[in-house]
């Protein structure tokens, strides 16, 4: 900064004398007294709580209904793969061959697609989420069924076991 000093010595002098501590500090109330009692308009393309960056009550409901629109074709999309595989499975026999020539007609099914691979992992990760609470469900159904049976067994084996009153 030793080479500026030079030239714009003289004119730092000139700003110094006008522009105190007082003025920096009153500039800079008056700028935030502005920015608090200022209301945001539309133009501005904030959310609705005037924040840049939050996203309207639309907004939101259109992402929503986006998602579940490519969720809805995700499942007709596997419905559709899950179809095929077994109408080809009861139609041809399992051979090499076939499932080779399979899995290159699903590769360029799967080019064919609007999908990315991006949303394709998405979409199998969330199946995956799916069936593993499906299957904790189902679990702790057959668990709690499991429970009362052997509940109902060992008020029998009580009641057999009663001398006859």
């Amino acid at each position: 900064m030793e080479p500026l000093h030079g030239p714009l010595g003289p004119l730092v002098d000139m700003v110094e004398t006008v522009v105190s501590a007082p003025t920096v500090i009153g500039i800079l109330v008056l700028l935030l007294a502005i920015t608090w009692l200022r209301t945001p308009s539309a133009s501005y393309g904030y959310g609705s709580l005037g924040v840049p960056g939050l996203a309207t009550p639309q907004r939101i409901a259109a992402y929503e209904e986006m998602w579940r629109k490519e969720e809805s074709e995700l499942w007709k999309w596997l419905e559709d793969r899950v179809a095929l595989d077994r109408a080809s499975a009861i139609l041809t026999p399992h051979d090499g061959w076939r499932r080779r020539q399979k899995a290159k007609e699903m590769e360029a099914r799967l080019q064919g697609e609007s999908m990315s691979e991006r949303q394709m992992d998405e979409a199998i990760r969330v199946t995956q989420e799916r069936l593993e609470v499906l299957k904790e469900a189902v679990e702790r159904k057959k668990r709690i069924r499991d429970e009362k049976e052997h509940k109902v067994k060992e008020k029998d084996k009580e009641r057999r076991n009663r001398p006859p009153s």
